[in-house]
């Protein structure tokens, strides 16, 4: 099996993607039939005009998605045929980044190959990436994480959710780390975003 394919497995997408062509045509379906039955009280009828409505909303972003052929492979994902995607990937040997081996990214995907870096199941560019980096963010209900946020020369931006929480002085470690190792230039030496 292709590596890009044993990734995407990996984070279930598949799965994803068939269990959301079921909701959707559900909803659709349910939309059609209670429409068809032709309701008597007005609640029934405004519940079948909202989840239609709804469907319809979602149309766009819907087929976005199912016609996505990577989801791990952001960003070039929209660029390139699903067999250009899988030949970028194919071959390269991920090596995991034990130098950035912490307590709260233990567990994670961090590895790199010769022109890919590999965060939590999804492929960045080394050659392309030229501002990012993990970015601190807090959230009221103490559930916040952090994502890594990439910046394309071609001007597409890729953002990462890692799923955890780093300090900030991890975050400088890996800014510091990806600057080193990469040239990537993290993204506050250009100052604040307005």
């Amino acid at each position: 099996m292709k590596q890009l394919k044993k990734t995407e497995w990996r984070r279930i997408y598949p799965l994803k993607k068939i269990l959301l062509v079921c909701v959707w045509a559900l909803m659709a379906l349910a939309g059609c039939v209670g429409l068809m039955s032709r309701p008597e009280d007005i609640s029934s009828l405004m519940t079948c005009i909202i989840v239609l409505v709804s469907v319809v909303l979602t149309f766009p972003r819907f087929i976005r998605y199912i016609m996505t052929s990577y989801q791990s492979l952001p960003a070039l994902n929209k660029r390139l045929t699903k067999r250009e995607q899988e030949e970028l990937i194919e071959g390269e040997k991920f090596m995991i980044l034990s130098e950035l081996k912490t307590e709260s990214l233990i567990w994670k995907d961090l590895a790199a190959s010769e022109h890919w870096i590999r965060i939590h199941g999804r492929y960045v560019s080394k050659e392309l990436a030229v501002l990012g980096g993990p970015k601190v963010t807090f959230n009221i209900m103490n559930r916040d994480t952090t994502p890594m946020i990439f910046f394309y020369a071609t001007g597409d931006v890729v953002e990462i959710d890692l799923g955890v929480q780093i300090s900030v002085q991890r975050i400088r470690e890996l800014n510091a780390y990806l600057w080193a190792n990469y040239k990537i230039f993290p993204e506050h030496v250009f100052g604040k975003k307005r």
